[in-house]
């Protein structure tokens, strides 16, 4: 039945149960009573037919005699008549063989008493018995008691009825009786009712209902399965339980989903099986094989199997007879384990080229996966040369010209994952932006590498503004400021993006409104400005939203109160922002809803007594971070707000290693810690005199500060910003101008 995946390993067995296969095949088999499929007995009371299967009525009667009715008696019957009963009442007892339950009525106890015994039904002839000595018990307590309520009828449940009967069919397949299919599968014969396949598989039930041969035929033959594992399959159907070796779980779970069985527990334990199994050698097999398995779980673990070692499974030959569904779920995931996306495109070229003729039509589904923008250069242009019949394509050459496009000029402005690098060709670090004065030439840029503790330069921005804000999407960085000689702004406040691809920056369309010390944040893909003060110094309500995408501002919901401070908190997995005012002038907390476009206040909100001003929040593990000095105080602190609960949990004085006065200047999270940059200043004559900067960092799970260094005279920024990047890695190298 095709290649094996699974790993040689000890040869445990395996016995599989299912406590609820009898319950079941007997329900599939009303199913198939109440549509007269299959059925060939007919029993009449007066007018009234009622039709079932021969089996079932003669496993039912079977249970519990020792003096079994003759083999040939059942064969020779298609019809039985019944006398002097209530049709009703015969229809009851026929659920009650199918279903196990039926309720008892006093005015019928004789009826269900007759058929009963006609049927050798000894449980429900006790059942009947034992209802009526209760019922004359009842008659002589109403004499002495009249106001006692006598029920007239009882519900009847038999817990064996089920796997009696299965049991019986199982006794009867092994002595073939009312036998009606013999099934060959290697030369071995296995003999069958038809009625319990059908009820357990799709496959068996169109065979003997349709207008097929086999329909006709007592012999069938069945080519391409193991007869050792069929006749494993027949005696789980008629047992309910079964014994299995780790080698014969592929095979099987391909026999039951190849016969269309419904025997979930059979199926789930062979998945077990082969997912305990799966390895990164074999998992290309297991999806290769993914149309017999018919596993959901199975593809999953081996597509993640597949993502995780890409470098080596790509150079397989299984790797080259994946189906093409299958392939662009692995080189389309953004968690792919490569170190250059040039090893994309050279697998997707491998795998077209494995089988041209029929591959070609599928070239424009598999490049669109390539991300052609963190392509090197000249390996592309070694492509074009070697690969002329793939890469020189119309569709190809599309894709390499969109690449060459930003994203809002590319005409599949759908498809933006492929201007977004991937997790493994990427690395977090903290980036820090800002001068040594307001409005200087430049602004510095320096990131910092939490792995190694070292600082390295990224390209200076050259603009003379003043940092108000810094937000990161992907791989790119977005500083939003103001141009000020006087400290207010002068121009329309601007906005730069950086992009890790190119290595370098450039400007994007200035907000609508002039304004300074407002919040961004980042949500959905969507870059939000919130309030901030106009020229005058007024508070504002004003939102304003970047769309990456068309690289254009449009207005947003207004705030609900004017915040001249505030500190703004994105909170994706609920898909919300929430704002604080961080001069604590107004002690609400709004928060915003993208779906209603809609802000509201959180009524529930109950700042503590001694919050003071806010510099800046995180949200981590659902409990947002704030920053800030407390009321009245000129220390550093650090509250936490339990976003489930909206209670305040706890504040903590950050500890510092100056001496004199100490100030926030910036921070950022990565990795469930704060970071934060800290200096120490005292007043002169000339205001405001900066005598060091240190940063430190805040472990949300020890709960601990600590000072990871003094920063360098070079990094030393008085006007500074931070934030968390995604650095593409290979900066250095040439790649597309797509984020120019």
């Amino acid at each position: 039945m095709g290649n094996k995946f699974s790993q040689v390993g000890k040869r445990r067995k395996t016995v599989v149960t299912d406590s609820s296969h009898q319950s079941n095949i007997l329900m599939l088999l009303n199913q198939m009573r109440d549509k007269e499929c299959l059925t060939d007995l007919t029993i009449v009371a007066g007018n009234t037919e009622v039709k079932c299967h021969k089996i079932v009525l003669m496993a039912a009667s079977c249970t519990s005699h020792t003096n079994k009715p003759s083999k040939t008696a059942w064969m020779e019957t298609n019809q039985i008549n019944l006398t002097d009963v209530k049709p009703k009442v015969l229809k009851q007892v026929i659920d009650f063989i199918y279903t196990s339950n039926i309720v008892i009525n006093e005015s019928d106890i004789q009826d269900l008493k007759c058929i009963a015994k006609k049927f050798h039904l000894s449980a429900l002839e006790k059942a009947c018995d034992h209802f009526h000595v209760q019922q004359t018990g009842d008659r002589k307590s109403e004499t002495m008691n009249s106001s006692r309520v006598n029920p007239r009828y009882q519900h009847f449940f038999d817990v064996n009825n089920t796997k009696a009967i299965l049991s019986e069919l199982n006794e009867m397949r092994k002595l073939k009786i009312l036998i009606d299919a013999e099934i060959q599968v290697e030369g071995q014969q296995f003999a069958c009712h038809r009625a319990v396949l059908a009820s357990c598989s799709d496959y068996f039930k169109a065979m003997f209902t349709n207008e097929m041969n086999e329909k006709h035929c007592h012999h069938i033959t069945l080519n391409q399965i193991s007869a050792d594992i069929f006749e494993s399959l027949i005696e789980f159907i008629y047992t309910a339980q079964l014994v299995l070796l780790p080698d014969d779980m592929q095979d099987m779970l391909t026999t039951v989903n190849y016969f269309q069985i419904h025997l979930e527990k059979l199926a789930e334990t062979c998945t077990s099986s082969l997912l305990g199994k799966l390895s990164p050698s074999t998992c290309l097999q297991a999806l290769n094989m993914s149309v017999a398995l018919l596993s959901p779980s199975l593809d999953q673990a081996a597509i993640q199997l597949a993502v995780t070692n890409f470098s080596k499974v790509y150079m397989t030959k299984q790797f080259l007879e994946l189906s093409k569904d299958h392939l662009i779920k692995i080189i389309s995931d953004d968690n792919l384990n490569i170190n250059e996306e040039d090893t994309v495109l050279h697998a997707a070229v491998k795998w077209i080229n494995y089988d041209k003729k029929m591959r070609v039509a599928l070239i424009n589904d598999v490049m669109k996966c390539v991300r052609f923008p963190f392509v090197n250069k000249n390996y592309l242009h070694e492509m074009i040369l070697s690969e002329s019949h793939i890469m020189t394509s119309p569709i190809v050459r599309k894709c390499i010209e969109e690449s060459n496009k930003p994203p809002l000029e590319s005409d599949s402005q759908d498809n933006t994952q492929r201007y977004r690098a991937r997790d493994k060709l990427t690395k977090e670090v903290i980036v820090m932006i800002g001068s040594e004065s307001l409005c200087g030439p430049s602004l510095s840029v320096e990131t910092y590498s939490v792995s190694t503790g070292s600082w390295n330069s990224l390209p200076c921005l050259v603009t003379g503004i003043v940092p108000v804000t810094v937000v990161t999407l992907d791989n790119d960085i977005y500083v939003m400021g103001y141009c000020s000689d006087v400290g207010l702004p002068e121009v329309t406040s601007q906005l730069w993006k950086y992009s890790s691809v190119t290595n370098s920056w450039s400007q994007k369309p200035s907000m609508k409104v002039k304004r300074w010390n407002y919040a961004a944040c980042v949500l959905s893909g969507m870059i939000y400005c919130i309030g901030g003060l106009s020229v005058g110094k007024y508070s504002m309500d004003e939102v304003e939203v970047y769309d990456p995408i068309t690289d254009s501002w449009k207005n947003g919901e207004p705030l609900l109160d004017s915040l001249g401070s505030p500190v703004a908190v994105s909170y994706e997995e609920r898909s919300r922002l929430f704002v604080f005012n961080g001069d604590m002038s107004v002690d609400t907390l709004q928060f915003y809803l993208p779906s209603h476009n809609q802000w509201y206040l959180l009524s529930k909100y109950h700042p503590p007594a001694n919050l003071g001003h806010f510099k800046v929040a995180f949200l981590i593990n659902q409990e947002i971070h704030c920053l800030g000095l407390t009321d009245g105080m000129l220390e550093p602190n650090l509250w936490i707000l339990d976003v489930s609960t909206m209670l305040w949990k706890h504040s903590m004085q950050i500890p510092f290693t100056f001496n004199r006065n100490v100030d926030i200047v910036s921070a950022s999270s990565l990795n469930g810690k704060l970071y934060v940059i800290m200096k120490e200043y005292v007043y002169d004559l000339e205001g405001v005199d900066v005598k060091g900067m240190m940063l430190d960092v805040y472990d949300i799970h020890t709960k601990r500060w600590r000072t990871l260094q003094a920063l360098h005279p070079g990094c030393c920024k008085r006007y500074c910003k931070l934030a968390t990047f995604k650095q593409f890695k290979h900066c250095d190298k040439l790649y597309s101008d797509a984020y120019m």
